[in-house]
């Protein structure tokens, strides 16, 4: 059996990784604007994309907000590849995948 010692440090640890944001934003993706599907519809769309990421670390559920975050910014990324500076969610994020729109809305 696990001492209580051991357990805490593990705890704390688990804590720490559940919130933790592992997405890095490439070059520009910084610039990327996320807005409703409503208010892309004036603009190009160039296409979609589906993002995923861990959503538990072990069997530890990671942080909502954590999980959203890197969406985004991986979904930021995608738009850059794909000569994009706007991303609308398509739909609601659901153990850690989302699908967005992917669309040219500057000139």
């Amino acid at each position: 059996m696990m001492k209580v010692h051991m357990l805490i440090p593990a705890a704390i640890m688990a804590a720490m990784l559940s919130g933790c944001s592992w997405v890095q934003l490439q070059d520009g993706a910084e610039r990327v604007n996320l807005v409703s599907e409503r208010q892309a519809g004036e603009c190009e769309r160039l296409g979609r994309t589906q993002v995923q990421v861990a959503h538990r670390v072990g069997f530890i559920p990671r942080n909502e907000a954590a999980i959203q975050e890197n969406l985004d910014d991986m979904a930021r990324n995608q738009a850059v590849q794909m000569g994009g500076d706007t991303i609308a969610a398509l739909d609601e994020a659901e153990e850690g995948r989302q699908g967005f729109g992917i669309y040219r809305c500057r000139d």
